[in-house]
């Protein structure tokens, strides 16, 4: 495998070309499926399946890859792509003697036009009609306006059967980059029930788990194709009386979630304990593993008391599971 490291221009990839393969190791013609290119600054981090366990987003610049064996897709994101602020990119991939050669290219905007200054930017595409197993690849950047800034970047081997990973391209410091800090993880919308919970959690999200009385579970389940992630809190043990809301964010690459209960505004509490069901949705989750903490803040009387209900870690590549959260048994609730 080698690479080539340069400060100032990075690997770009912005679009596709459509192109019917020939030669060695192909399984049917090459079509372009999406492709993706951000503003100046990059895409916000979460939200990605290919960039796990990488260096850090300004640390290096990094080509991420997934392949879906069964569809025959590559997808492949470029990130943190030091370009020259203005300019206009494009990439096409065709299969020469067995080798998939990606040229990238970068031009100046209006035919000669440049700016003083230089940014990072992410390339995202999708491709099928790719091969399972190990694939050779190259990856060659033409810079109409900078000669010694062409050539090849990238040339090795992708084993897709690790089905991800990733490739650094190069570890050199940039001035231009700054870590987004916007998360991609969106609040889709959130239900909680009255006393006495839902009766039963959504379907998807039941596998087992104990009888709805016998303890307080937290379902989820993961629709990988959508980033959707679905959390349902049951059995949660509540004074009857209150005003109940949950949210759902990321924080430093932990989604948290947070489950509030606040006296009624007129009524305040009562004397009696009831159980609840707390669910929210949210998208722009990324697959893998995932850091999740659960936090419940009740006030009483213009205090707030927080408690950490969970912390651990969901593995979202099963789409559904649960988590035990409390096995001791309720006397407020009756099984549905």
């Amino acid at each position: 495998m080698k690479t080539r490291k340069n400060r100032n221009l990075m690997l770009t990839f912005v679009a596709l070309i459509a192109l019917g393969s020939s030669g060695c190791g192909s399984q049917g013609p090459l079509h372009q499926l999406s492709s993706e290119v951000s503003d100046c600054g990059g895409f916000a981090r979460l939200g990605s399946p290919l960039m796990e366990e990488a260096p850090a987003y300004c640390d290096a610049e990094v080509l991420h890859w997934q392949y879906d064996a069964q569809a025959g897709v590559l997808s492949v994101n470029n990130t943190r792509v030091e370009l020259n602020c203005c300019g206009v990119h494009g990439v096409g991939i065709a299969e020469q003697g067995g080798v998939y050669v990606i040229t990238e290219t970068d031009e100046p905007e209006f035919g000669d036009a440049r700016c003083g200054c230089m940014c990072v930017f992410d390339f995202s595409l999708s491709a099928e009609g790719i091969p399972a197993g190990t694939i050779q690849v190259k990856l060659v950047r033409e810079v109409s306006d900078w000669p010694e800034g062409s050539g090849v970047v990238f040339e090795g081997e992708l084993d897709l059967s690790a089905g991800a990973g990733f490739v650094v391209l190069d570890d050199a410091d940039t001035m231009w980059c700054e870590d987004p800090e916007e998360s991609q993880v969106r609040q889709v919308q959130s239900e909680i029930s009255a006393c006495g919970g839902f009766g039963v959690a959504p379907a998807p999200l039941l596998a087992e788990p104990p009888a709805y009385c016998d303890a307080e579970v937290l379902h989820w389940a993961f629709d990988a194709e959508t980033g959707g992630l679905t959390l349902s809190n049951t059995r949660v043990e509540l004074n009857c009386c209150g005003e109940h809301g949950i949210t759902i964010a990321e924080e430093g690459g932990t989604v948290v979630v947070v489950e509030t209960d606040d006296p009624l505004a007129e009524g305040g509490r009562c004397s009696c304990m009831c159980v609840f069901d707390f669910q929210v949705t949210a998208s722009g989750v990324a697959a893998g593993i995932l850091p999740l903490r659960l936090e419940r803040v009740v006030s009483n009387e213009g205090e707030a008391a927080g408690a950490l209900v969970f912390d651990g870690t969901l593995d979202l590549g099963a789409g559904a599971g649960f988590v035990v959260i409390s096995d001791q048994p309720s006397m407020w609730c009756e099984q549905p």
